[in-house]
């Protein structure tokens, strides 16, 4: 059997912890883009999704008590059940392989699968970080973050700074052209999310903002006059 892609949508990217979603629980996004997906393909009966993969990279507090069934549960029939994955940045993605996976094998005909992730409301490392002990006296660096990591892969592929900021400059040109250019059906699913979070800051009254717009530079060189972060990180920890 073949696998694929009927539909998607995903939620407008915000800022943490100050974003426009800081007050809204990742499942009640996450069902909110589940339900405008089911409503662009009409012809499907919600009844006959076998399956929600949900990619979640901190299950725990707002996003912990199995995410991706309550998800399953807000968005869908009750008989539609679904389950959280982890492997942190690459947890989204890895639904997608996993639904694709099973249905070409014959163990579905239709998953709902993505990422859902709310930085505001969780910390990046959990509420309670307790490393393995063996692991940080032996193998400190398995617990590297992910810029000190792109920092060492750059160095052992020899990926130049130019090279970064070149592939970093063609990435939010092609968003700001993919913004500027969403359908109404986009549109329609960010102005849904917008009432979502209206409601959750109605004391507050400010303004919901549609999208954290990318950084509009004008060339690649004036990427060079910013920091690279991770890297002075390195320097002034002496790693």
């Amino acid at each position: 059997m073949t696998a694929y892609i009927v539909a998607g949508y995903r939620t407008a990217v915000g800022k943490a912890p100050r974003g426009g979603f800081r007050f809204t629980r990742t499942d009640d996004l996450a069902a909110e883009v589940i339900k405008h997906l089911m409503a662009s393909v009409p012809a499907l009966d919600p009844t006959r999704v076998d399956d929600v993969i949900v990619g979640n990279a901190v299950p725990e507090a707002e996003q912990g008590l199995q995410i991706g069934r309550m998800i399953s549960l807000l968005a869908l029939p009750i008989n539609v059940p679904g389950l959280v994955v982890n492997r942190y940045c690459g947890s989204g993605i890895e639904t997608i392989a996993m639904a694709a996976s099973k249905i070409t094998a014959g163990m579905a005909d239709c998953i709902v699968a993505g990422g859902a992730e709310n930085m505001s409301q969780v910390p990046t490392v959990g509420w309670k970080t307790v490393p393995n002990y063996n692991l940080v006296k032996n193998h400190p660096d398995y617990y590297l973050g992910m810029g000190l990591t792109a920092e060492a892969v750059a160095k052992d592929y020899n990926i130049s700074r130019e090279d970064q900021d070149r592939f970093a400059y063609n990435s939010h040109q092609k968003a700001i052209k993919a913004i500027q250019g969403a359908n109404s059906k986009s549109k329609s699913c960010l102005s849904q999310l917008r009432k979502l979070t209206s409601i959750k800051r109605r004391e507050r009254k400010k303004p919901v903002p549609t999208w954290l717009i990318p950084t509009k530079v004008r060339v690649p060189i004036h990427l060079l006059k910013l920091w690279p972060v991770c890297a002075l990180c390195l320097r002034r920890t002496g790693a």
